[in-house]
């Protein structure tokens, strides 16, 4: 997998598989704290009066694990625990050439294991756990009223359009918790409206540098 500067410093991927980035050109870093920390993490956490005291999270896919480790931060800035499903089928190896944290920083050591652990075994590191689970989200079965929040990070629907369909959203509304959050920084018309028909309310927010708007979606009840 090649190394590529994005527009705001931080570093992405382009896929072997699909020879596209795995995040924005216009900044890896803040795509993801826009999308799916800021409108994605907090949003849940502040859309109820009492937040659960553990946030349950699922993502697909895994990537580079720049979520999974600005989810980690953003919990120990928050007071809140997590719990972390991450799903991948193409591991990164050269994640050390990321950059993302210095070896200084506190939090290199979560990112450092959470790249070094087993597949398929649950971790834990202070107020998180995580499991890293090494298949695809077709063939992923998500326990029902589980999860809190859902990072939907595939390839975008040309790339991947088997990952972008009606049946995939029933799967992530039937895994979610009421009040949980579905969020993606993809936000074409006929992904809103799939999600709409499985019974996600579904709103338009403004995107990340180079987007003009992303998606999010809840599930209500």
């Amino acid at each position: 997998m090649e190394l590529v500067r994005t527009g705001d410093g931080s570093m992405s991927l382009r896929s072997s598989s699909h020879g596209i980035l795995y995040h924005s050109r216009h900044g890896a870093l803040t795509e993801s704290l826009h999308v799916f920390i800021t409108h994605g993490l907090a949003h849940r956490a502040q859309s109820t009066a009492t937040p659960p005291q553990t946030l349950r999270i699922l993502e697909y896919g895994i990537g580079t694990g720049l979520n999974a480790l600005l989810a980690y931060q953003w919990s120990l800035q928050a007071n809140l625990a997590i719990e972390y499903v991450g799903l991948e089928i193409e591991p990164v190896t050269n994640w050390s050439q990321l950059g993302y944290v210095s070896r200084e920083e506190p939090t290199y050591t979560f990112f450092e294991e959470f790249h070094r652990a087993p597949w398929g075994v649950l971790q834990v590191h202070g107020p998180a756990t995580y499991t890293k689970v090494l298949q695809s989200f077709l063939e992923y079965e998500p326990p029902s009223d589980h999860f809190d929040v859902i990072f939907y990070d595939a390839f975008a629907p040309t790339a991947q359009p088997e990952l972008w369909t009606t049946d995939i959203w029933q799967k992530c509304h039937d895994a979610l918790r009421p009040s949980g959050v579905w969020v993606s920084y993809c936000a074409k018309g006929q992904v809103r409206r799939d999600l709409q028909s499985v019974g996600f309310t579904t709103s338009r927010l403004p995107g990340p540098p180079g987007k003009r708007e992303m998606l999010r979606a809840e599930k209500l009840s």
